[in-house]
C-alpha cells in the first residue's frame, strides 16, 4: 500500500470522479485531495449544490405554453380564409394592371372578359381581327365573386351592390390609352367584389 495525498484546498471542481472497484474509498476521499487506497484513486473533489425545478414549476410552465400554442392556433386558423381571399384579390389586381400595360404597349385593345359562374377572368388581345387570350385567372380556395349583406359599396358607390357591377357595359375593354371603356366606348367605372361564401370576413 502506497498512501499519497495531493491537498488542493483552492480547487472546487464540478464533480466526484472515481477509478476503481472499491466505493467505500469514497468516504475516504476527502474535498480537495487524492487518495491512494490500494488499486483504487478517489478523487474527493466538491459537487455544486445545485436546485433544480419543482414539478408544480413545471406544470405551471408547460400549462402556460399549451395555452399559447392553443391561441396562436385559433388566430393562425382564423386568418387562413382571410388571407387566401386577399390572395385571389391580388390575382384580379394584376390581371387588370397587365390589360391595362398590354393595351398602352401594343397599342390595341385588350378585352377582359369575366365569367362569374366560372369563377374566372381572362384577358382577350383583339389584333384586326384575330383574338388571342393573353392570360386567365381562375380562382381558388373557395374563393367568389361574393357581395356579403351588410358590406358597403366603394366611398364612390360605383356598385350596385351586386358582385360585379358595370353600370350597363356589357363589355370591358382597355384601349391605347389605358382607359377603361364599356361597348358604347365611354369611360365605365365599376366595382368587383370576391369573398369565401360564409366567411364575411373575407370580403
Amino acid at each position: 500500500m502506497i498512501p499519497a495525498s495531493f491537498p488542493c484546498d483552492a480547487c472546487n471542481p464540478p464533480s466526484t470522479l472515481v477509478f476503481g472497484k472499491d466505493r467505500a474509498s469514497l468516504l475516504d476521499a476527502r474535498r480537495g485531495h487524492a487518495v491512494w487506497r490500494g488499486h483504487t484513486l478517489a478523487l474527493g473533489l466538491a459537487v455544486r449544490d445545485e436546485r433544480g425545478f419543482t414539478l408544480n414549476e413545471l406544470l405551471i410552465t408547460v400549462g402556460i405554453l399549451v395555452v399559447a400554442s392553443a391561441m396562436a392556433t385559433v388566430t393562425f386558423a382564423s386568418a387562413i380564409p382571410v388571407v387566401r381571399a386577399n390572395s385571389q384579390a391580388q390575382r384580379l389586381i394584376g390581371l387588370m394592371q397587365l390589360a391595362r400595360e398590354t393595351a398602352i404597349m401594343r397599342q390595341r385593345d385588350v378585352e377582359l372578359v369575366i365569367d362569374q359562374g366560372a369563377r374566372r377572368s381572362r384577358l382577350v388581345l383583339h389584333d384586326g381581327g384575330v383574338q388571342t387570350v393573353l392570360r386567365e385567372v381562375v380562382f381558388e380556395n373557395g374563393v367568389d365573386f361574393l357581395h356579403f349583406a351588410g358590406h358597403g359599396d366603394t366611398p364612390d358607390t360605383f356598385g350596385d351592390g351586386d358582385a360585379i357591377d358595370f353600370a350597363d357595359a356589357e363589355r370591358l375593354i382597355f384601349i391605347s390609352d389605358g382607359s377603361l371603356i364599356g361597348d358604347d366606348d365611354l369611360p365605365v367605372n365599376g366595382t368587383m367584389f370576391i369573398g369565401i361564401p360564409g366567411k364575411p370576413d373575407t370580403a
